[in-house]
């Protein structure tokens, strides 16, 4: 009788997190398909320049909330490496002294990042993690696409060029940091689930 509960919880569990998943991955598809990168092709630097700077303010903000709320160190640690890396580029980009303009790319990144923000504040605990880490390597994957197929194809300036390939390279980097803290938290959540 006692495996047959524990067995049923294991299943419980699974239903909750295919279903989390699930929903995860809906959410990101619809922004995905709403916030299309090649549907914004005529971008200037001013406006490549204020949707780095908007990204790079989300990642800060992201990871200030990650790290009073995280609870294991995978989860902290991706924070606290996300917002110094974050912070850094942020600086690297002012730096260049080229002029930042709003564009519709920007303002949508900007509108859904405070709404997964307003979310991720709602959230605590397992879930919290679990939905930081997703939304992590979803975004990640987000800007990458948006690098390769917007930013640097349009950026005439050869400094701003030079930077996106490093932010370009950093941002790989981060999604596979992202990744491996998701599947620390999954592994986590499977050996504590009862």
């Amino acid at each position: 009788m006692m495996s047959s509960n524990r067995a049923l919880q294991i299943s419980k569990l699974g239903v909750l997190t295919a279903v989390a998943f699930a929903v995860a991955a809906l959410a990101h598809a619809a922004d995905a398909k709403a916030s299309s990168p090649t549907a914004h092709r005529s971008l200037g630097d001013p406006e490549i320049v204020q949707y780095v700077l908007d990204a790079e303010n989300y990642e800060q903000q992201a990871s200030e909330v990650a790290k009073n709320r995280a609870s294991t160190p995978a989860v902290r640690q991706l924070a606290d490496h996300l917002g110094a890396d974050h912070s850094a580029l942020d600086q690297e980009f002012r730096s260049l002294g080229l002029p930042a303009k709003d564009s519709d790319l920007g303002e949508e990144l900007t509108a859904r990042s405070q709404e997964r923000l307003g979310w991720l504040n709602k959230l605590r605990g397992d879930r919290f993690e679990e939905a930081y880490v997703d939304y992590e390597v979803s975004f990640h994957n987000s800007v990458l696409a948006t690098l390769d197929q917007v930013l640097l194809q349009n950026a005439t300036d050869s400094a701003l060029q030079a930077r996106l390939q490093e932010l370009r390279n950093k941002m790989a980097a981060q999604l596979a940091d992202a990744e491996r803290a998701k599947d620390s938290t999954e592994r986590r959540m499977i050996r504590e689930s009862p």
